[in-house]
């Protein structure tokens, strides 16, 4: 579980400070599939980084399981082995395939087996890019990149995954596929946490955050089901 009353702000210089989150209190639930909606820089991004100990709160904490991750060392333990990141722009590397830049974490660590091999093209299949295992980024849509990045993001088997805008500039269908596949994450015992101003993702939610200029409030559905039409008319609200 993930625990957070935070504040962070950012010094552009000597006279100006920008507060991006101004007041976040929330609860990450183990196995939780949880939706931070609101619009493009209303502070998601930063508050998403900021529970995923990418970046420290300028005021308050983050607890995981009841405890505070304090060094920098610690911090890099959990983003390593507890925590996954799916980024708003994959960042692949323009010169390898679709499978060495999901197995490229792990080449920057050590030297890659062959079960790892296997289980990065078992994640590529996975998310339906099969035929698009040996090529490069320049050769594949952005809703392909999309998903080398979230099968890159899961290639260590992350306890909880954090998504930033998986979706932007997507169309609909495209954005669908994305959520469904971060679905099957948490439908295996994982927990999901999505930034996103798209209202797709609420019909996948347990729990929903709204956040506005810097304000993170708590809403609530009924329940996880994207077929379902009670979820449907939930989403159209956000």
């Amino acid at each position: 579980m993930i625990r957070a009353n935070v504040k962070k702000t950012y010094r552009l210089d000597r006279h100006h400070v920008v507060t991006a989150v101004k007041r976040a209190d929330m609860v990450v639930r183990e196995q939780t599939f949880t939706v931070i909606t609101g619009p493009s820089g209303s502070g998601k991004s930063t508050l998403l980084a900021v529970l995923g100990l990418l970046e420290e709160p300028t005021e308050g904490k983050v607890l995981l399981n009841g405890n505070e991750v304090q060094t920098e060392k610690e911090r890099a333990r959990v983003r390593l082995h507890t925590f996954g990141f799916v980024h708003q722009y994959p960042r692949l590397h323009p010169t390898l395939s679709a499978l060495d830049n999901v197995l490229l974490p792990l080449a920057l660590m050590k030297n890659v087996t062959t079960e790892e091999v296997e289980r990065g093209r078992a994640l590529l299949e996975e998310v339906g890019l099969k035929e698009r295992i040996d090529h490069l980024p320049f050769q594949m849509s952005g809703g392909e990149q999309r998903r080398v990045g979230l099968a890159r993001g899961l290639m260590l088997d992350p306890a909880v995954l954090f998504a930033d805008e998986p979706t932007a500039s997507l169309d609909p269908e495209n954005s669908l596929l994305i959520f469904s596949h971060l679905h099957k994450w948490f439908l295996r015992g994982k927990t999901v946490v999505v930034a996103t101003h798209d209202p797709i993702g609420v019909r996948f939610a347990t729990d929903v955050y709204d956040m506005r200029e810097g304000i993170l409030t708590k809403k609530s559905i009924r329940k996880s089901d994207p077929d379902d039409d009670e979820c449907k008319d939930c989403a159209s609200a956000y």
